[in-house]
């Protein structure tokens, strides 16, 4: 008796072999897509006050061209959490520019050295707020022309069951 239902079971999974397609190698339309799954956290957002750079994405990307007038400065904000990286470049024509990322409780946490075209830069964020990147032209008889691409990139948290 029990031969017979092991041999049953046998038959039963090839006839839902043979019912799939999956020994003949074919494969039929995909059906339809099931129901969403439980909407996830929101990531890092807020409220910036920088031009045309945006806030709100779980990953906050913001390209932005600005001038640095001569002699003068220019901040650009992007919000961040703790433990956020923040990750960018910029480019500066028509005259080099001093650039400084400033923390929300304003500690200088990167700078250049001196007059410079271009800066790629990269850091983590250690608490959570505006982060200001200041440009300063130095130059006297022209305006500098910055492009600007930078991107926020939200922590990975783990938790354990």
């Amino acid at each position: 008796m029990r031969s017979i239902g092991v041999l049953f079971l046998v038959l039963m999974v090839i006839a839902a072999t043979l019912g799939s397609g999956c020994i003949q190698g074919e494969r039929g339309p995909q059906g339809p897509a099931g129901p969403a799954g439980p909407q996830g956290p929101q990531g890092p957002a807020g409220v910036c006050d920088c031009g045309d750079l945006r806030a709100g994405s779980s990953i906050e990307h913001d390209y932005d061209a600005f001038l640095v007038h001569n002699g003068s400065n220019e901040y650009k904000y992007v919000t961040a959490e703790a433990g956020d990286r923040i990750a960018g470049s910029f480019t500066s024509t028509n005259g080099d520019v001093h650039f400084w990322l400033k923390d929300p409780l304003g500690f200088h946490i990167l700078g250049t050295d001196g007059d410079v075209t271009s800066q790629d830069f990269a850091v983590v964020a250690a608490v959570d707020g505006a982060y200001a990147m200041q440009f300063y032209n130095d130059h006297l008889w022209n305006d500098s022309l910055v492009n600007l691409d930078v991107t926020v990139y939200p922590s990975i948290q783990v938790w354990a069951d």
